[in-house]
């Protein structure tokens, strides 16, 4: 008796909750198709408002359309003589196509063109002579300059080897020393002869001409043995000169 008692309490919550969610899904079920029928209306609504009707026919169908403004062309050009003048004859219309090289118009008065074509001709071939004249002079004149630098580039080596420098001796050593030698010889011999004799003859034929030997003998030792002041300012002066040049 106690057991069928506590079994009839469990029964009936269960029972509820099947009801219960029987209940929810019958109202869910009806809000969806409630949902979806005033969808479907609002969609055949907006279908029959913007849907045209019209009896089928066979014909071409053609596109149309209306405007107003001003045409631009995708490329322009200005377009002008060579020379100034009065316009003869337009050899174009508006619109038309040309072609390359074709003549779109003509200027009047062409013999007074042509005089001034031929005029401007004979300026040019004044012109180029002038210029032809000029280049031969050049050519002329340029290769005299390039002779010239060379005569002195030559003349300004030559100065520069020929430069003479205070404490320089134009000999070596042994040459200088061998004049040397050759001048202490013959003034020795000077030395021995008798200078007091009277003997005019003697004097002449034996002392003069020893004389005359040792001074020589001296002299060139000496120009073997260093430059004199006038070598070393000339050669300096020559060296100036071809520098300046």
């Amino acid at each position: 008796m106690k057991a069928k008692s506590k079994a009839r309490p469990l029964l009936k919550t269960k029972k509820f909750w099947i009801i219960l969610v029987v209940i929810v899904l019958a109202a869910a079920g009806g809000g969806y198709y409630y949902f979806r029928s005033q969808q479907t209306s609002v969609v055949a609504q907006a279908a029959s408002s913007s849907l045209q009707t019209a009896q089928v026919t066979v014909g071409n169908i053609v596109l149309s359309a209306q405007a107003t403004g001003t045409l631009v062309a995708g490329q322009t050009a200005n377009l002008g003589f060579l020379s100034s003048g009065t316009v003869a004859t337009v050899n174009v219309q508006v619109g038309q196509q040309v072609k390359k090289g074709q003549d779109l118009a003509d200027l009047g008065d062409l013999q007074s063109l042509q005089s001034d074509v031929a005029s401007a001709q004979a300026n040019l071939t004044a012109a180029q002579t002038t210029l032809q004249n000029f280049q031969n002079g050049a050519a002329l004149a340029l290769g005299n300059a390039q002779l010239t630098v060379s005569t002195d580039q030559t003349n300004l080596t030559n100065a520069q080897s020929a430069l003479k420098l205070p404490g320089e001796a134009p000999c070596d050593k042994t040459t200088t020393d061998a004049y040397y030698q050759t001048y202490l010889l013959e003034k020795a011999n000077l030395d021995k002869m008798d200078l007091s004799n009277p003997n005019s003859a003697y004097y002449l034929s034996q002392v003069v001409p020893e004389k005359i030997l040792v001074n020589k003998d001296y002299q060139a030792y000496l120009a073997c043995s260093s430059y004199t002041v006038y070598q070393i300012s000339s050669s300096q002066a020559n060296l100036t000169i071809a520098q300046a040049t």
